[in-house]
């Protein structure tokens, strides 16, 4: 089978393979050597297949790291469940004493800001975890954005954007979370002192507006450094409009430190002009740019529309010269032939 002679022809280069023998030979050489290099060659080529075969075969018996890791949480839940005895005997079918007794000691007697802290600290801590679990390239892409939110010192991204126009939309949230820190950390839960939650962490805290109108400062600087690497004079509209709404958080915030008739007849009129600027500029700026219903065509066709649109009036435009450059030839032409 190997021994049969290799028509090639007389310019035919040498074909080596990378680190190996040579494959064919020169027409010079030796009909016997040519076989068995040939078989040679035959034989590292079944053992290179037989390699990756093997590998597969050995990837395919062998589960993955995230199968095996999933295997070993289950297994740390069903240890937890088991040495607990967490039951359908010790739960469900609990005494009406017992469970005011669970519920005094969980509440009460022990710190009831325990658990509340521990979720908090697990959001952070899986926020900023170093293993390749829980999805570790968007954990840290959704971190980069962030500080990139934060310090916009380079160019700006669509995924810069994006998220801090999320932001603005969840700045009640915020100031939620603002106001459950507070609390946790003045120990104002199922104490005394949640009678008196307002005085502190309530309404007359100081941070809520911060944290309110952090996510709209982001975007002002995002539309500022967006214009000096543009030059557009849309982003300095669009940093307009985020500017309207800082007045009305400092405003708001206002209220309750002055005392009411200040607030009535100075502070309040200027809380209501600024409230409905910002209302108006929004709605505006909404309509027209953001979602393009000037027109009241879908935002999702309106860039093709435009582009149709472009492509007919660069046809015409074509079509039209290209008449007119028809027309001046025909022109030369008559006028040599009169001139004939």
């Amino acid at each position: 089978m190997f021994g049969g002679q290799v028509a090639l022809p007389g310019n035919s280069p040498h074909l080596r393979k990378s680190g190996s023998r040579p494959v064919v030979f020169d027409l010079g050489g030796e009909q016997g050597n040519g076989a068995e290099e040939g078989f040679s060659h035959s034989t590292e080529a079944d053992n290179s297949k037989s390699l990756p075969m093997s590998l597969s075969a050995a990837a395919a018996i062998m589960p993955s790291p995230i199968l095996l890791w999933r295997f070993k949480v289950l297994l740390f839940f069903l240890w937890g469940f088991f040495c607990c005895k967490i039951g359908w005997g010790s739960v469900m079918r609990m005494s009406a004493n017992l469970r005011d007794l669970f519920l005094y000691e969980v509440f009460l007697y022990y710190n009831p800001l325990l658990l509340v802290v521990l979720l908090y600290c697990a959001v952070a801590m899986l926020l900023i975890f170093p293993f390749d679990i829980f999805y570790l390239s968007s954990r840290y892409f959704l971190l980069r954005t962030l500080w990139r939110i934060v310090f916009p010192l380079q160019a700006i991204t669509f995924a810069d954007f994006f998220l801090a126009d999320i932001l603005t939309s969840m700045s009640k949230v915020f100031s939620d979370l603002e106001r459950s820190v507070c609390r946790m950390v003045h120990r104002q839960v199922a104490t005394i002192a949640w009678f008196e939650a307002d005085s502190i962490c309530g309404s007359h805290s100081v941070a809520i507006p911060l944290v309110l109108v952090l996510p709209y400062l982001f975007r002002l600087f995002q539309c500022l450094r967006q214009y000096k690497d543009t030059r557009e004079r849309t982003s300095l509209f669009n940093a307009l409009k985020y500017s309207t709404a800082v007045p009305v958080i400092f405003l708001s915030a206002l209220k309750y430190h002055v005392f009411p008739e200040r607030w009535t007849n100075f502070y309040r009129p200027l809380w209501l002009v600024s409230s409905m600027v910002n209302s108006l500029y929004s709605f505006y700026w909404d309509v027209t740019r953001d979602w393009d219903l000037r027109r009241f065509q879908w935002v999702f066709f309106r860039v093709e529309n435009e582009w149709n649109k472009m492509n007919a009036k660069s046809s015409t435009q074509i079509s039209m010269s290209e008449m007119s450059a028809e027309e001046e030839k025909l022109k030369l032409l008559v006028s040599s032939d009169h001139n004939v």
